[in-house]
């Protein structure tokens, strides 16, 4: 429930930390998701979404291989995995583009959007030839894309090379749009980091991406950022992260990513003043959500067990204000939680 918090302390009346937490967060370990070849839909949370056959309907033609969505490619300590989703089709006759989709569920809204991954494309070769486009996803409920990060095979650059661009909007599988008159471009087998915020902006949020590229030795090569906005879409809640790739030759190449980060949200500043005998509390509040203001006299337990003040307060956009007696103790604590309202 509790998505993250912020405490502050009465008697010097003084902030004493505030802190953001992510939805989700893993770095696929062995211990969760097995071994490498390991299958890592239906594990930990995660679903895969795959056509599975291709062509019109009065020419099916069957998929070669399984899709991929493995475990795979251990690192040196020996602990921990990657997830990689990929896999080998024949082209489908009609020309058809396939979409497969690796997804976990993050709840969210739109607004309090985040995530950071680490991911290379491994290279097509002769065995496999195609070059597939790839992307990393929020969707809605309906499974309608809400911002996508795409990695588009380039045309005008050399044979190894993804174009890096975004696409907000609901059409599923999505067309990439250019983020820049000088494209931004990434290449196959090589390491990069790639981040995006969400910042609230009523109806019309706005997000940052940080794309972080690393050269054969792990060195940084290159950082570039760039911005959008999600126009339309500050109410939209988000159902779920998805990591997509969509065939778009024959053969096929894979999207390894690792140190997965999604759904981190802003954390909120809970402010106390005193009113001859009350306290009075306040914090910014959002459409959606619900909030919790527990205490306690101490920091020696977690904050999600301290007493709660009241809970299952209603968001009133865009401030809540609560006032009470104030407490007999010299030093208390306080902590607010905000999470998803239930439906």
């Amino acid at each position: 429930m509790k998505l993250h918090s912020s405490m502050v302390m009465f008697g010097l009346l003084a902030s004493i930390g505030s802190s953001s937490a992510w939805a989700y967060d893993t770095t696929f370990p062995a211990s969760t998701f097995g071994s490498v070849g390991s299958e890592i839909a239906g594990v930990d949370g995660w679903t895969i979404n795959d056509p599975g056959f291709y062509g019109s309907t009065a020419t099916v033609v069957p998929r070669v291989e399984t899709t991929m969505s493995y475990a795979n490619q251990l690192p040196n300590d020996g602990t921990s995995l990657a997830a990689e989703l990929g896999g080998y089709y024949d082209y489908p006759q009609d020309g058809t583009l396939a979409t497969v989709v690796l997804s976990h569920a993050t709840p969210n809204q739109l607004q309090d959007v985040a995530f950071r991954v680490d991911f290379l494309i491994q290279p097509s070769n002769a065995q496999y030839p195609g070059r597939d486009g790839f992307g990393f996803s929020f969707r809605d409920a309906s499974s309608n894309n809400l911002i996508r990060i795409s990695l588009t095979p380039a045309t005008n650059a050399s044979n190894d090379a993804y174009q890096v661009s975004y696409t907000v909007g609901n059409s599923t599988p999505v067309n990439a749009m250019d983020v820049s008159s000088n494209p931004i471009y990434i290449f196959e087998n090589t390491v990069h980091t790639l981040s995006l915020a969400v910042t609230p902006n009523g109806a019309d949020p706005t997000f940052s991406v940080k794309l972080v590229s690393h050269d054969i030795n792990g060195n940084i090569a290159s950082t570039t950022t760039f911005a959008g906005k999600a126009t339309g879409l500050g109410s939209a809640n988000v159902d779920s992260f998805a990591a997509e790739w969509n065939l778009i030759a024959a053969g096929s190449n894979g999207l390894v990513f690792d140190n997965l980060r999604v759904g981190e949200v802003q954390p909120v500043q809970l402010a106390v003043t005193s009113s001859g005998s009350n306290l009075n509390f306040s914090w910014p509040s959002r459409a959606g959500k619900t909030y919790n203001l527990r205490t306690s006299t101490d920091l020696a337990t977690a904050p999600a067990s301290w007493e709660l003040v009241p809970g299952d307060i209603a968001a009133t956009p865009a401030l809540n204000v609560l006032s009470f007696p104030r407490p007999a103790d010299t030093k208390r604590f306080y902590v607010i939680q905000e999470w998803l309202a239930p439906n």
